[in-house]
């Protein structure tokens, strides 16, 4: 429903916390959907580490007189542009080889990916794993 009624019909969203204007809060699902989506954000201000992830992919916002002038400033066809750069900063950061990669998820199972699977750079796909508990394969 999320997808059928919202995104199709918005390009531009404004992420509000629960706690308005507490800038401890963190960055939820929905802002990931949203940039997936190829869709602008433009948020009050988060968490600081989450605002380091983040960096590039969505507006920071001091409060809601900012927020209504960049909202005004992109709603004119400029948020395309931003919102096509940051969807491709996010598939880059969040690709799910390099998460698990970063949180040591392949060196606790035993597991090593593909002998020249990164090094070619390929992202955003499963990977070929082995392991001594299974033979070698190559997900889809």
């Amino acid at each position: 429903m999320f997808a059928t009624n919202v995104l199709a019909h918005n390009d531009i969203f404004v992420n509000l916390h629960k706690g308005c204007g507490q800038a401890h809060n963190p960055i939820t699902w929905r802002n990931a959907k949203l940039l997936n989506s190829q869709k602008m954000i433009i948020s009050e201000r988060a968490h600081p580490k989450d605002e380091t992830e983040y960096d590039g992919m969505m507006l920071w916002a001091e409060n809601m007189s900012h927020v209504v002038a960049l909202y005004c400033h992109y709603a004119g066809g400029a948020w395309r542009d931003f919102a096509q750069k940051a969807a491709a900063r996010f598939r880059r950061k969040f690709d799910a080889v390099d998460i698990f990669e970063r949180a040591g998820i392949y060196r606790r199972l035993g597991l090593s990916l593909a002998d020249g699977e990164r090094r070619r750079g390929v992202r955003g796909r499963a990977t070929n794993v082995s392991c001594e508990l299974c033979a070698p394969h190559k997900a889809p």
